[in-house]
């Protein structure tokens, strides 16, 4: 695989973890269920 299509889903990963992050402080997801 390219190397520039590793990172842009690697940058995907990261922003899609620290979203759900949010969303949890936020509450606007349940964690854990």
């Amino acid at each position: 695989m390219p190397k520039h299509i590793q990172q842009i889903l690697f940058d995907l990963q990261l922003h899609a973890g620290i979203a759900e992050a949010i969303w949890k402080e936020k509450g606007l997801i349940k964690g854990g269920d």
